[in-house]
């Protein structure tokens, strides 16, 4: 979702949050969320894959081993 080719934005100052979006696809998306079950279903399982993958305990206390050795 967002843009068709990946786009960079180097801030001056860092920022808590910035994201541009594609405001037609944000909502085709969301509308596909509403009434779509098996869709809600899939996109639920790779959310919880992704987030089991990048974001566990363990994960997360390797990757701050890693910055803070290097």
């Amino acid at each position: 979702m967002g843009f068709d080719k990946q786009m960079l934005i180097d801030f001056p100052r860092p920022k808590t949050f910035g994201y541009r979006a594609n405001t037609e696809q944000l909502a085709k998306y969301s509308l596909m969320l509403m009434k779509d079950k098996d869709f809600r279903e899939k996109i639920g399982k790779n959310a919880a894959e992704h987030a089991l993958k990048n974001f566990h305990y363990k994960t997360t206390a390797k990757k701050m081993i890693d910055v803070l050795s290097s």
